[in-house]
């Protein structure tokens, strides 16, 4: 099943695919729209100014907004950290760039673009890729990370029976919120101060049993419904 059908044929029509920013989600979005499904041509990497960017990223050419008029027409993808997309956007507009699309890692965009290229690399590799409704049937826990300094929530849906909640940081305070914690057996606890959730998913690697395991950031859960769940 291909997700995003309807921009991805956008981008087969367009005269030229050009990735605004060449940190790590331009160096992500890259490949994925190179490979198949899709097999778009990048025509450029596009910045604002070329200070501490590279001239080239594996043979596509990084191009500042100085050197760039002749690009207006291209469908430019926004790929950035969403703290800078609404200045991003503002700046290019400003500038005569209209035809954008927001791309970020909390983006749906993203995550279909992801999707479509990993299932079809994994088929591609003869590795069984499960969706979501193939892995609540197996052997599956998926935790739910949560802090003590978590902000409480507008709406509060209940705990579902795939889902473990799971501190983090655990180490790091003396108080305790959940049974199962990230400082609990083989842990790096200690570090979530700079590695965020991945002290969650450090401890699943090493502790979890189950066949599949599974882990949602910081509360942001799978959105399914009932009959699914």
């Amino acid at each position: 099943m291909l997700y995003e059908k309807d921009l991805m044929a956008k981008l087969n029509l367009s005269h030229e695919i050009i990735i605004y920013g060449a940190g790590v989600m331009g160096k992500a979005l890259m490949p994925c729209l190179r490979d198949f499904p899709y097999n778009l041509r990048i025509a450029c990497f596009l910045v604002e100014h070329m200070k501490n960017n590279p001239v080239e990223i594996e043979g596509i050419p990084v191009i500042d907004l100085e050197h760039a008029a002749t690009l207006k027409n291209g469908t430019i993808l926004v790929a950035l950290h969403e703290k800078y997309l609404a200045d991003a956007i503002k700046n290019l507009r400003e500038k005569g760039f209209f035809n954008l699309i927001s791309i970020s890692f909390d983006s749906d965009i993203w995550s279909s673009i992801r999707w479509n290229w990993l299932y079809e690399h994994e088929r591609k590799c003869g590795t069984t890729f499960l969706s979501l409704e193939d892995a609540l049937n197996k052997d599956l826990h998926v935790y739910v990370a949560h802090s003590i300094t978590d902000k409480t929530l507008k709406d509060v849906f209940p705990i579902r029976k795939f889902e473990i909640p799971i501190q983090v940081g655990a180490i790091l305070t003396d108080k305790k919120i959940f049974s199962i914690r990230d400082d609990q057996g083989e842990n790096i606890s200690e570090k979530n101060r700079q590695y965020c959730e991945l002290t969650a998913l450090y401890w699943i690697w090493k502790n979890d049993k189950s066949k599949y395991a599974g882990l949602s950031h910081y509360r942001r859960r799978f959105k399914i419904n009932e009959e699914q769940a």
